[in-house]
């Protein structure tokens, strides 16, 4: 239960309460674990009640203290607590941010998705991580185009670099192939205009 509060703070209550007992929420908040309250929530879906730690210090002892195999199983059930219903963007993202810890993701299309979310909304940090892993699920070049920018906007220019030529010349179709020159010749333009190097004399022919 406090792994669960210390892991994805702050929870709706109601959907804390399809995994877990009432007494064992009773049994934290009154040792002063936990803090429960009403909150404004999204215009359509009025007042929410919350639960988070009552101290910063709390989420910090537990997350340290929890072996992985359990903290993986716990972003799961956090993922899987909130699978129904419809989300805000920064729920959307705290969703994939759990499956992405508890290794849910066995196709690249969710993370890509995620990815987009993450960098709509300034969160660079998490657009990378997503980015990445896309690249692992073998999201290739659509993985790339959409990393690299990110990359590039974090001062990373040659990793950056680094990934779109890797995926050059994977299969991929027409606008993901256009992305990608456009990407990359923006990208050796702020490193300075280096010479285009020599495989780049000719297009790739893998779309």
């Amino acid at each position: 239960m406090l792994e669960l509060v210390a892991l994805g703070e702050p929870l709706e209550l109601g959907k804390l309460l399809t995994v877990s007992a009432v007494d064992a929420v009773e049994q934290i908040e009154e040792r002063g674990l936990v803090v429960i309250a009403d909150e404004e929530a999204r215009p359509q879906s009025g007042r929410r009640t919350m639960i988070r730690l009552a101290h910063p210090l709390y989420g910090e002892t537990v997350r340290a203290e929890l072996p992985r195999l359990r903290g993986t199983r716990r972003y799961r059930q956090l993922a899987e607590m909130h699978e129904t219903g419809s989300h805000a963007r920064a729920d959307e993202l705290r969703i994939a941010l759990w499956r992405l810890e508890s290794g849910s993701y066995s196709a690249p299309e969710p993370l890509l998705a995620a990815l987009r979310l993450a960098w709509a909304g300034h969160d660079y940090p998490l657009a990378e991580r997503f980015g990445w892993a896309a690249v692992e699920a073998g999201a290739g070049p659509e993985a790339a185009v959409l990393l690299a920018p990110v990359l590039g906007y974090g001062g990373k220019m040659r990793q950056a670099e680094a990934l779109l030529e890797k995926v050059w010349e994977q299969p991929c179709d027409e606008r993901t192939r256009t992305l990608l020159i456009s990407t990359r010749l923006n990208i050796m333009a702020t490193l300075g205009g280096r010479r285009r190097p020599s495989r780049w004399s000719k297009r790739p022919s893998c779309c």
